[in-house]
């Protein structure tokens, strides 16, 4: 059995694109508003609540339905050799709250992981 490649795929392909195209523009408005419209926003800078983040995991960990943050710091603010774990919760714009500050359980946290190691439909940090 073979494939035979259809004719008319390319100018389907091109047609497609330009939809695609004029779309994008009528939802701007005009070139002036795509040209000025920029692709990324400005960097936002939050805190992790230690120091020397080594990690981060997003998961939602509260069961609201937003996306959180977990940092893994290999120090915490008073020092070294016990580590934290920030969690800052996700709001519904996407921007998120101050960190709220966990122990690593011991010595520094180097890395961090989000899963549901006791079934109990909850995630759970390891």
């Amino acid at each position: 059995m073979t494939c035979k490649r259809a004719h008319h795929s390319l100018s389907f392909n091109v047609f497609a694109f330009a939809i695609g195209v004029f779309a994008f523009i009528v939802g701007l408005g005009t070139l002036a508003a795509i040209a000025s419209t920029p692709l990324f926003l400005p960097a936002v800078i939050y805190d992790s609540g230690g120091q020397g983040a080594t990690s981060v995991v997003v998961a939602d960990v509260n069961g609201d339905g937003k996306a959180d943050l977990l940092v893994a710091d290999y120090c915490s603010r008073n020092g070294c050799p016990n580590g934290e774990v920030g969690v800052l919760l996700g709001n519904d714009d996407g921007t998120f709250q101050a960190a709220v500050i966990y122990g690593s359980g011991g010595g520094p946290a180097a890395s961090l992981a989000v899963a549901d190691v006791n079934a109990d439909g909850k995630p759970d940090t390891c």
